[in-house]
């Protein structure tokens, strides 16, 4: 049963049955309807045996009505960025509509425990350095992405693990080569401070045609790792414009497997082993790794380590 609100109380409406005397509508249907002519779909209820055994929300939240984004502080969410509140509840609610556009102001929003996939296509904060999304110390991934289609556009906000242990910042495409995530492009977010053992700023993984622009890794265990499943070259066709990792207790990049990575004026600097180190899988070649017009200064063990383990760097 599909549940909407009318306008008035009197006027038939095609296709809906009235409850008589009211501004609700009800109609019977397997998929959403559209909304009636002067009312709005707000609730689906699920019923057997003649008992509700499913209750969904369809509320429009104020901010799409004004301005066409789902704001996860928008009452119906109730997301508070004060850095104490508990957001996990209130972002799956916001990120849960397929294809959406939701957005977080500036503020510090604490999750605590790890958050469901997003299936929205684009999450934007209010900017790198005023919107942070602060994981707790029960998260283990903060932010996954591994469903094609899903959250295809991130941008300008720090995703902070400074008080997580052993965590990982961002994953993106765990769910195997068969779940390929693809046609991505993330402009100006920041991964820091996810430390511990096996920790990872962000974990690239089964991906392919996707574009980074001013994304950056900072304080973490190991920056970030590329590696896919089984013996194919993934993550491939990749490409990352301006600043980089730094500041890494180990390693700044560590690539497992890939092909046809780029990387455009990036900085690899102040990692405490390598800047970058490329490690040759068993049987995955890593093949198509461009530096162009990148600065490696500053890492304590060397710059590049290649495979068989000499150097390549003090560029």
């Amino acid at each position: 049963y599909w549940l909407a609100i009318h306008a008035n109380r009197v006027d038939a409406v095609v296709g809906w049955t009235r409850e008589a005397g009211t501004h609700y509508l009800w109609q019977l249907s397997a998929t959403q309807p559209p909304n009636p002519a002067g009312g709005t779909v707000f609730r689906r209820a699920v019923v057997a045996a003649g008992a509700i055994t499913t209750s969904d929300d369809y509320r429009i939240p104020r901010s799409y009505a004004m301005r066409g984004v789902y704001d996860a502080t928008d009452p119906l969410y109730g997301a508070k960025g004060d850095g104490v509140f508990d957001n996990t509840p209130a972002f799956n609610l916001a990120f849960a509509r397929v294809g959406s556009h939701c957005v977080l102001p500036p503020g510090t929003y604490l999750i605590a425990t790890n958050l469901d996939e997003p299936q929205c296509a684009t999450l934007e904060g209010g900017g790198i350095y005023v919107t942070f999304i602060k994981a707790g110390p029960s998260v283990t991934t903060a932010l996954k992405v591994n469903t094609a289609v899903r959250l295809q556009r991130l941008a300008n906000l720090t995703i902070d693990g400074n008080t997580t242990v052993n965590a990982r910042g961002l994953v993106i495409g765990e769910n195997g080569v068969s779940g390929l995530v693809s046609d991505l492009y993330y402009e100006n977010v920041a991964v820091n401070s996810f430390t511990g053992t096996g920790a990872i700023g962000i974990y690239y993984r089964n991906i392919t045609k996707a574009q980074f622009v001013h994304v950056t890794t900072g304080g973490n265990r190991v920056n970030e790792v590329f590696e896919g499943d089984g013996n194919i070259n993934l993550p491939q066709e990749l490409r990352f414009y301006g600043p980089g990792p730094q500041n890494a207790i180990e390693e700044g990049t560590k690539i497992i497997t890939g092909r046809e990575l780029t990387f455009v004026d990036r900085d690899f600097e102040a990692s405490g082993k390598e800047g970058v180190k490329l490690i040759r899988n068993t049987g995955v070649d890593v093949l198509g790794i461009y530096f162009i017009r990148c600065h490696f200064e500053g890492n304590w063990l060397s710059d590049i380590m290649n495979p068989v383990g000499s150097f390549i760097g003090n560029t």
